[in-house]
């Protein structure tokens, strides 16, 4: 036979010839079955619900508010015997599934609802405001190159415009005092070659006015060469590149064009409170008995000849 109903009680799907015994019988009579075809329409957190304790495999008799949680006669004197306030389980269900109770659990999920959708929403904007802000700093990483790089080809052109000016300036220097070197090489050159003649072919009187006349030049030579000497004139001219302290401490300490980091910025939303049972479930519970210290607020001191009775605090 095919089942057409099943019964949560009993956790047993029932053909129509079971279906109808069941209904009659004194023990069943009072369950409520549902058909086959809504019981696969149930969500599967429903159809894993037991209906009996899994650890003692007894029938669910009460219902411990504190804990959330129903349980059996052997539940109660094991792990219930602290709980106050247990009620049996059918005066729970029946005030769980009034019109008012339903109600107020349809208004407390919608509340959730209501707050999850809120912070979905910052959620998506948040993201959204991340993402134009990477643009926004990237755009400026970009920014802040090209301002540096204008910076550099300007400081570049500068050195490289002076740069060309000393070089055209110690080059000319060096090129004068070569021309001028040149020539008076030249003369030199040219009164060693008349000397070599005078030599061979001049007579004594010849000789000794040429001679006066090469000691002279000597002598003017010598005396050029060391004014030049003493202004300077013959030092080798280097050029040498200064890279300005600042720069060179920009390209030691500078290991970034920054840090990029978040912050917690408090968003502007309203989360709505539950009301009833369900606000009061997410109070700390107060501590038991035993977690409690006394604090002494007063002292009494009591002669030992009186006798004092019915003392109470």
């Amino acid at each position: 036979m095919v089942a057409v109903v099943w019964c949560p009680d009993c956790e047993e799907f029932l053909c129509p010839g079971c279906s109808k015994h069941h209904s009659r019988a004194k023990i069943s009579r009072e369950h409520t079955t549902i058909t086959v075809a809504d019981y696969k329409k149930l969500p599967p957190s429903f159809l894993s619900l037991r209906y009996s304790c899994c650890d003692h495999n007894e029938k669910f008799e009460f219902y411990c508010p504190f804990h959330k949680h129903p349980c059996c006669v052997k539940c109660v004197n094991e792990t219930h015997v602290d709980c106050r306030n247990l009620i049996p389980l059918h005066d729970a269900i029946k005030r769980a599934t009034t019109e008012n109770g339903l109600l107020q659990i349809d208004q407390e999920l919608k509340t959730v609802q209501k707050n999850l959708n809120d912070i979905y929403e910052n959620c998506i904007s948040n993201i959204q405001k991340l993402e134009k802000q990477k643009k926004i700093s990237s755009d400026e990483i970009v920014n802040i190159r090209h301002v540096i790089n204008q910076r550099l080809d300007k400081l570049d052109g500068a050195l490289q415009e002076e740069l060309e000016e000393k070089y055209v300036e110690a080059k000319t220097k060096t090129g004068t005092l070569l021309s001028d070197i040149v020539n008076q090489r030249g003369m030199v050159n040219g009164v060693i070659r008349d000397l070599e003649i005078i030599k061979k072919i001049a007579t004594g009187f010849q000789t000794f006015m040429i001679v006066s006349e090469i000691e002279n030049t000597i002598t003017e030579r010598v005396q050029y060469l060391e004014e030049l000497h003493e202004a300077g004139s013959l030092d080798e001219l280097n050029l040498q590149l200064n890279v300005d302290p600042a720069l060179m401490s920009f390209m030691k300490n500078a290991f970034s064009f920054g840090t990029i980091s978040y912050h917690h910025n408090p968003i502007c939303l309203n989360i709505l409170p539950l009301q009833g049972e369900h606000a009061q479930a997410i109070v700390r519970p107060p501590n038991t008995i035993d977690k409690i210290k006394l604090i002494p607020k007063q002292r009494i001191q009591l002669h030992k000849s009186e006798n004092v009775t019915g003392i109470t605090g």
